[in-house]
């Protein structure tokens, strides 16, 4: 609860870390990324910085371990489906599937682990949140064009949803784009800076969602980024940063999430409503 207030995050900042030098990122066989300083600067300002790429072999590997294997919707159905059988599991149903989770079969692709234990993104990570960090959760899903949803299927999937997300005091996201997006493909959306730059009602408040037009009157229209990108193609971010996935309406999205942060896994996120 704490944790949405920006005071008590920055108490918490500085008990907790203490001042240090950005450290050079070393090299990875698995992802490429810009310079320490860029990296750190953009998150800190911005709070996402774009650039972060994968070798080809690992993104190859990791799209073939999604074609290959089943993912399953996360409603009462909760079906399982090999992604391209998509349009067949949505004849079963009466709303069609926003988004396929791989929940802890993730687990099971060996280049999805290498990247848990990059020293590239561990770098990265520990520049920011100013203590060494270690991987918390991994998730890879697909986001498929959908007709026939109600707004409970967006806020399952937290797509067109602002929201930002709470996991531990300080944490830090990789996404990596496997498929190409671009604007009718699901991009993700985020509002520069928010991290930062808060008001007093989005802090003081038990929902971590909000409506898109109160945050416009805000923030400002100029502020809402949209990432978009070719496969292969990733950012990293502060979660505490408002954001959302956005329904895709002209081909599916699949995307490679990893979460950092200094501290063992927390349930805190479970907490709150997406409002």
């Amino acid at each position: 609860m704490f944790g949405r207030l920006k005071w008590a995050r920055w108490i918490e900042r500085k008990l907790r870390t203490k001042p240090t030098l950005q450290t050079p990122l070393p090299a990875s066989s698995d992802v490429d990324s810009p310079d320490a300083d860029i990296v750190t600067r953009r998150l800190h300002s911005d709070g996402v910085c774009e650039g972060f790429s994968l070798s080809a072999a690992t993104f190859e590997e990791i799209r073939t371990f999604a074609n290959e294997n089943c993912c399953s919707s996360r409603d009462a159905d909760g079906m399982s489906f090999l992604p391209q059988d998509v349009a067949g599991a949505n004849h079963e149903r009466s709303n069609d599937i926003l988004a396929g989770y791989y929940f802890s079969a993730v687990e099971r692709s060996d280049a999805v682990n290498r990247l848990l234990v990059d020293p590239r993104l561990l770098a990265v990570a520990r520049n920011y949140l100013g203590q060494h960090a270690k991987n918390i959760r991994v998730r890879l899903w697909w986001s498929f064009p959908a007709r026939r949803f109600d707004d409970g299927d967006l806020r399952r999937a937290a797509q067109d949803r602002f929201h930002f997300d709470l996991n531990d005091w300080r944490t830090l996201k990789f996404f990596f784009y496997l498929t190409d997006v671009d604007e009718f493909s699901g991009p993700h959306l985020y509002i520069r800076g928010s991290h930062r730059h808060r008001g007093l009602r989005h802090q003081y408040t038990l929902f971590h969602g909000q409506e898109r037009g109160d945050l416009e009157s805000y923030y400002g229209l100029d502020m809402f980024t949209s990432i978009t990108g070719p496969a292969g193609s990733g950012f990293s971010e502060d979660p505490f940063v408002f954001h959302t996935g956005t329904v895709a309406r002209s081909s599916p999205r699949l995307i490679l999430e990893l979460e950092f942060g200094p501290y063992d896994p927390s349930p805190s996120y479970r907490y709150g409503v997406l409002g």
